[in-house]
């Protein structure tokens, strides 16, 4: 029983930062993708210039 509440404990206690850092992970990963398209977007205006 005791050890029991020290695990539920810690993993109270846990829980904010591992959420901050799922939060963290996928705000980096949407603005690496958005950082992504931009590139790609750059890309392909400069292909279609060079073939007008």
């Amino acid at each position: 029983m005791h050890c029991f509440w020290l695990q539920r404990s810690t993993l109270r206690h846990e829980t904010p930062y591992l959420h901050f850092k799922q939060n963290l992970l996928k705000m980096n990963h949407q603005r690496q993708r958005q950082l992504d398209e931009r590139g790609i977007n750059k890309q392909i205006k400069v292909l279609l210039e060079q073939t007008n």
